[in-house]
């Protein structure tokens, strides 16, 4: 067994998996994902994984159209099916100060 590490990644969920994946894809060889059940078992598996493309920071913003981005080529990758599917949603403003955020949103929502 190996004793010595360049990366040692704790957990197997959403994050850690992510940090081992892209390490990797930099070229990283010795990096090692240490998880003590299985992968996303935790409170990953509970997440409903929403992306929506809309957000009023630039940095997230950015981050979420990376994220589809990476979804959406993820099973041609690795040829593994990572259950993503890009669905609408619905929201029903009970106030004008609400109806006014959503329509904001609309404004600069991506599809």
């Amino acid at each position: 067994m190996t004793k010595h590490v360049k990366a040692l990644v704790v957990g197997g969920g959403a994050v850690g998996a992510s940090i081992a994946y892209h390490l990797a894809k930099a070229g990283w060889k010795d990096v090692v994902l240490f998880e003590r059940d299985e992968l996303t078992s935790g409170s990953t598996w509970h997440a409903a994984g929403l992306l929506p493309l809309f957000n009023m920071s630039y940095a997230t913003s950015h981050i979420h159209d990376y994220s589809v981005k990476f979804y959406k080529t993820l099973e041609e990758e690795t040829g593994l099916d990572a259950g993503f599917s890009v669905v609408g949603n619905l929201r029903m403003a009970q106030t004008d100060e609400r109806m006014d955020e959503y329509k904001l949103y609309a404004t600069t929502a991506e599809t």
